[in-house]
């Protein structure tokens, strides 16, 4: 492996570790109570904090993009094995149930808690790793798909995912957020990611046009809080 390569994998490496103790942080959050805002309690907020509040779960989800993003990345250019998936599911129920058997003696964990820890992807729990085990065996059939469009078309398709999949589920009163599963973002990091791998646009080259697009996201947070809390109230 070149200089060159390894460098790229060390960047990986720091946004996965960057994107995982955002996730943390966030069910720290959710589980103290600190992100659990109900529309009676977004009345009671200013729009600072009703901003800051928004912006906490915007966290985790961005840390899930970011995972999502890199899996993108690398499976537009792998194969997929079964060995793979099954190691991995494997290595899901391992950890359900160990958890599981530990919390059963140590916190007098129910019994129903416990059976379902030996089926760690047919419950609520596990959402992200069973949306991917669900996506992982379509990759090849993308990749054939990509094989196939033109840069306009790729890209044409990734920006009907991104709408389709977060700008119209976030529409107040639109009705749409029940249609968009937790496997669609899959989809839409997938395309992404493998345009941006393929392509290289030169638009991402620029740090400072970076900054600013940041900066113009955290405005577009804020008067979205804005917006949601006058639709509440």
């Amino acid at each position: 492996m070149t200089a060159k390569g390894k460098e790229r994998e060390s960047n990986f490496e720091i946004l996965r570790i960057i994107a995982m103790l955002m996730i943390i942080f966030h069910h720290i959050m959710q589980k103290t109570g600190g992100m659990n805002v109900t529309p009676e309690d977004m009345k009671l907020l200013d729009s600072w904090h009703s901003f800051i509040a928004r912006g906490f779960f915007w966290l985790g989800m961005t840390g899930n993009w970011c995972f999502m993003m890199i899996s993108g990345w690398f499976l537009c250019r792998s194969q997929f094995k079964w060995k793979k998936w099954l190691v991995l599911y494997a290595e899901v129920f391992f950890y359900s149930v160990a958890v599981g058997v530990v919390m059963f003696f140590a916190d007098g964990t129910g019994k129903i808690s416990l059976i379902k820890c030996f089926f760690p992807l047919s419950f609520t729990g596990n959402w992200y790793i069973r949306s991917y085990l669900c996506f992982y065996p379509l990759v090849p059939f993308l990749n054939r798909l990509l094989e196939n469009l033109s840069r306009r078309e790729h890209l044409t398709l990734t920006v009907l995912l991104l709408v389709a999949g977060n700008i119209l589920p976030n529409i107040p009163l639109a009705g749409w957020s029940g249609v968009i599963g937790s496997v669609f973002p899959f989809f839409t990091s997938y395309f992404a990611a493998s345009y941006i791998r393929t392509y290289q646009p030169e638009f991402f080259n620029h740090r400072r046009r970076n900054v600013i697009l940041l900066a113009a996201v955290l405005c577009v947070m804020f008067f979205w809080s804005l917006f949601v809390r006058m639709i509440i109230e």
